[in-house]
C-alpha cells in the first residue's frame, strides 16, 4: 500500500500485512512490514499511530508490541496510547538512535499479538477499516494454525462505491494471500472479515 501523508512529509513506498491466526482459541499475531521515505530536506524520526479498534481481549497494558529491521534486529522505540478519531490508537517512534536524512529510505516491521482476536468456531465478522488517503499496491497473508481445518475466509471490500467480495488465493500450509491493486488516491476502504475453522485435521 502506497501512502503520503503531508502532514508529515513521509512517502510510503511498500505496506504488506500478515494476520496470523496461532491457535484455535482465536489468538492472532499482527505483523506489518513497511518501506517509508524522509521526502523532505531536513534529518527526522519517522512517527506513526496505530489503530487498535479493541481487537479481540487485549489492553494496552498486556500488548506484546515490538519493532524489527529489515535484518530482523529489534528497534528501540517510545510508545504511548492516545485516542484519536475516538479510536483506541497506539503511537510509536522509532527509536533515538534511528534519524533519517533527506530522501533516506527505511524498511521495518511492527508487530503484536491479541488475545482472542477472531472467534474461529463461528466464523465472527471483523471490520478492518485501513488508513487515509491509500494508493497503489495492497497484499495481505492469512495463516491458520498448522493443525486446523479453516475454511476459505471470506473477505469483503467496503468503500464510498458499496460493498464486494473478493478472491482469498489458497496457498496452502492453510495460508491464503489477497492482493489489491490500482486503489484510486484518496479513498478510504475497509476490509470486513469471517474466518473459520471447521475443527482439527486428523491423522
Amino acid at each position: 500500500m502506497l501512502k503520503h501523508n503531508p502532514s508529515s512529509r513521509w512517502i510510503m513506498l511498500e505496506r504488506y500485512q500478515i494476520i496470523e491466526l496461532l491457535n484455535e482459541s482465536g489468538d492472532v499475531r499482527m505483523k506489518t512490514i513497511r518501506t517509508v521515505l524522509n521526502a523532505t530536506t531536513e534529518n527526522q524520526q519517522y512517527d506513526s499511530r496505530m489503530n487498535m479498534w479493541r481487537i479481540g481481549t487485549t489492553n494496552f497494558d498486556e500488548l506484546e508490541f515490538k519493532m524489527f529491521d529489515s535484518d530482523g534486529k529489534e528497534i528501540p522505540y517510545k510508545m504511548n496510547e492516545e485516542s484519536f478519531r475516538g479510536k483506541d490508537t497506539l503511537k510509536y517512534k522509532i527509536g533515538f538512535d534511528k534519524t533519517l536524512s533527506a530522501n533516506e529510505l527505511f524498511s521495518f516491521t511492527t508487530e503484536y499479538t491479541c488475545k482472542n482476536g477472531f472467534e474461529l468456531k463461528t466464523g465472527g465478522e471483523y471490520n478492518f477499516p485501513t488508513e487515509d488517503m491509500v494508493y497503489g499496491y495492497y497484499r495481505l497473508d492469512v495463516s491458520f494454525p498448522r493443525d486446523s481445518n479453516p475454511e476459505i475466509p471470506t473477505l469483503k471490500i467496503k468503500d464510498k462505491n458499496g460493498e464486494k467480495e473478493v478472491f482469498l488465493e489458497e496457498q496452502g500450509c492453510n495460508k491464503f494471500t489477497y492482493s489489491k491493486i490500482n486503489v484510486d488516491p484518496g479513498i478510504d476502504f475497509n476490509f470486513i472479515f469471517k474466518l473459520k475453522t471447521t475443527g482439527h485435521n486428523k491423522l
